[in-house]
């Protein structure tokens, strides 16, 4: 091979990119590749490496292409004739695949097969394309082979993990390289994992101590891996779960040779905090990886760094950083997305810790194919995953080593669930918290199903408090810059302990660090209850607090909770909690293994693992069910930040040059930005048609394919009792966001 690859030959001034020489384009390619194959030590055959990084772009030696590099003409594909080259070499049909797919998406095998080998003459073919990009090319597949390789694929054309795993893993690397030296990157960066600074809980209380005893156990038992595992540790919220859980990865990593932890959790907001925290642990050598990274870059290193680096993390979000922290939802992608620029981050999982902090939101009907696939790559890719919860799923169930001590528990109970037994209408939801928790005169939080039931509670409840209380909402219906201050504005008032109520929906479910003397949460899946509860006495106070539990229904008798989620889950719940109207804390460990076991009888997997087997890599289960409608999103002109941004988008001339200025803008108008069901967009065309304004109040941007909802639409926060302002009609209300009474409850979702 190594004859007849030889790109150096290559005839004349032939070009991959301007200025880049093709020969020196394969080569370098080819070496990124390799330093990266050595680096994570990705189990792939040394020569399909080769020869998928020496022949992927040799296809561009085609006049038509090097015309159209210098600006003449429309060019000609270059990477499926390419990929005949790669197919003459190896014999390897997945090589020729990694190849010809690789700026396109991943094809089914069984597809794959026909278009290779579904043509009577495709041997003629085949030779035929390859004479006619290099006439002096020798054959290695004689014909003979190439029908043996024929009858053996159309006839027995089975595959399994096994492909998969070597198809996704050259892909990967191919691309990461390619993409690497086209920005211009020669060499790889340094990457060590950084020295981890523990944390030392502050104070005597009797909860310190707890969190320090657990944190101990938890690592004597981290100490005794030696080998790529599925690990778990299941904590009460307010364990310290972050910490110890980044500390137990880190001594895993050492122990087991890891080049890289990636750290995985299920919203934004949630990897924002915790990304802070892993800084104080790591220092600066993590890396952010989610739709808003582009301001953190542009808060830290200004808005002018142009290099190959940091082209590669804002063109294609690759991974270059030995801690990264990212979202639930690109690990997906990364693990399965059929696009060929997903899988850049693959070969970075090999040999790596990979951390999924709160896994129940990944849909339960993959829990036992995603196991199945975490254990092949544990076996076969030497990957190590660590699932942090309070409520562990039965994702690895049977495969997994609990890292947290058997039975633990807090020092003392912080909170006491109450559970209303029969289904109540919204309107009575004020009389049943002044039953069971301290409202209206202590702080506290209601979470709902649905953003109309949260809005209209807000409403209600406001309404009822004293003038020292402070009422606060959040949904997805208010933009994220107001969400970022109005959690901000919570946790100020908890640190002067001032009194303050919050209506949300579940966008404060996990993870988010508020705390309240008692909370309410409507019925929905135990797990998410119990995620809600977690905010409740989170500290560990002397006074437990409460968890009041009860079936909102809407005027039709209709329960929030099945218009958001599952019936299953709901049902499961429903059975799990019949006959248990009270109980501690202490008790949440049985009860989630019960639901969970429910939810095991009722539910249909949707594999992961079923397509890998069968070869359908090209649509593989999403991580989240598609919602049932679509949406539109709106920017909403809550001040005067908004117009500056937007008219520098739409007027700016982009290019590869300046494209990292524009995703900056594109994070930063994601800040004012709220993405509404069509149903819901309609409504508010037919309120606003009816504002008298100056400007047309709401806007089509056909340019960017969004709506501009204009401060002409947009009003201050009502106070409690206070009524709408003569003559004035919003269709937004500053921190409390989108406000329409007659939102379709088809079109209520749960954020």
């Amino acid at each position: 091979m190594e004859t007849i690859l030889s790109p150096g030959s290559l005839p004349g001034e032939v070009w991959s990119h301007p200025h880049r020489p093709l020969a020196e384009h394969l080569e370098g390619v080819a070496a990124l590749a390799f330093g990266m194959r050595e680096r994570h030590r990705v189990p792939v055959e040394e020569e399909q490496l080769r020869a998928v990084t020496l022949t992927h772009d040799l296809a561009k030696r085609d006049p038509r292409f090097q015309r159209y590099i210098r600006g003449e003409g429309q060019g000609t594909p270059h990477a499926c004739p390419s990929a005949r080259f790669a197919l003459d070499l190896t014999g390897d049909l997945l090589s020729a695949e990694v190849v010809c797919r690789h700026h396109t998406v991943v094809k089914e095998f069984g597809e794959a097969v026909a278009q290779w080998f579904g043509d009577h003459a495709c041997y003629e073919k085949y030779v035929a394309a390859i004479r006619g990009l290099d006439p002096q090319w020798p054959l290695r597949l004689a014909e003979g082979e190439w029908r043996r390789l024929q009858s053996e694929l159309l006839l027995n054309g089975e595959t399994d993990e096994h492909q998969w795993l070597r198809h996704r893993a050259l892909l990967s690397l191919l691309i990461a390289a390619d993409r690497m030296d086209a920005v211009g990157l020669r060499e790889l960066p340094e990457e060590r994992l950084p020295r981890f600074t523990p944390l030392h809980y502050s104070g005597d209380s009797a909860l310190n101590e707890w969190r320090s005893g657990i944190r101990s156990q938890c690592l004597r038992k981290a100490e005794e891996i030696d080998r790529p595992g599925i690990y778990t540790i299941t904590l009460p919220t307010g364990a310290g779960k972050t910490s110890t859980g980044l500390e137990a990865a880190t001594r895993v990593a050492g122990a087991t040779g890891a080049a890289a932890i990636v750290y995985a959790l299920p919203f934004i907001s949630i990897v924002e905090q915790n990304a802070g925290v892993a800084a104080d642990h790591f220092g600066e050598a993590i890396q952010e990886d989610h739709s808003r990274a582009a301001l953190k870059e542009e808060r830290d290193e200004g808005a002018t760094s142009q290099s190959p680096l940091r082209h590669m993390v804002s063109f294609f979000r690759s991974w270059n950083a030995p801690v990264t922290v990212t979202t639930l939802a690109k690990l997906w992608s990364v693990l399965f997305g059929a696009k060929a620029n997903e899988s850049i981050n693959f070969h970075r999982l090999a040999n790596a810790v990979v951390i999924l902090d709160e896994p129940q939101g990944i849909r339960p009907e993959l829990w036992g194919g995603l196991g199945r696939v975490m254990e092949h790559l544990t076996e076969r890719f030497g990957t190590t995953f660590l699932l942090m919860t309070a409520t562990q799923p039965e994702i690895a169930k049977g495969r997994a080593v609990e890292l947290a001590p058997e039975g633990v528990a807090l020092p003392a109970s912080r909170h006491r669930y109450s559970v209303y037994p029969e289904r109540l209408p919204l309107e009575d939801l004020a009389p049943l918290l002044e039953e069971r928790t301290g409202f209206p005169d202590q702080s506290g939080m209601v979470v709902l199903n649905t953003r109309r039931a949260a809005l209209e509670a807000y409403r209600m409840l406001a309404g009822q408090l004293p003038e020292d209380m402070t009422p606060f909402f959040l949904s997805t219906f208010v933009t994220p810059r107001e969400r970022r201050d109005i959690l901000e504005r919570l946790r100020k008032r908890e640190r002067e302990g001032a009194d303050r109520l919050l209506v949300a929906t579940q966008v404060v479910e996990a993870g988010v660090d508020l705390d309240f003397p008692w909370v309410f949460r409507d019925l929905g899946p135990l797990d998410s209850v119990v995620q809600v509860a977690g905010r409740c006495n989170r500290h560990g106070g002397p006074d437990p607090g409460t968890v009041a539990v009860a079936e909102l229904v809407s005027e039709r008798n209709a329960p929030y909770a099945t218009q958001v989620y599952s019936a299953t889950l709901v049902d499961a719940t429903r059975q799990t909690l019949r006959d248990t109207p009270a109980f501690d804390e202490r008790q949440v460990p049985e009860l989630i293994g019960e639901y969970y076991r429910q939810v095991a009888e009722r539910i249909r997997q949707d594999s992961p693992w079923e397509a890998i087997v069968s070869g359908k890599w090209d649509a593989l289960p999403p991580l989240y069910e598609d919602k049932p409608y679509s949406e539109e999103a709106v920017l909403v002109e809550i001040d005067d930040g908004l117009r500056p941004l937007l008219n520098r988008l739409r007027e700016g001339q982009w290019s590869l040059e300046n494209l990292m200025e524009k995703k900056r803008l594109q994070a930063r108008l994601s800040d004012y930005t709220i993405n509404v069901p069509e149903k819901t967009l309609q409504r508010m065309r037919q309120v606003a048609g009816g504002i008298t304004a100056e400007e047309e109040p709401l806007q089509a941007l056909e340019d960017l394919g969004m709506w501009l909802l204009t401060g002409e639409a947009v009003t201050e926060a009502q106070k409690p009792g206070e009524t709408e302002e003569a003559g004035k009609t919003a269709l937004y209300r500053r921190r409390a966001g989108l406000v329409l009474d007659c939102e379709p409850s088809v079109d209520d979702s749960i954020f």
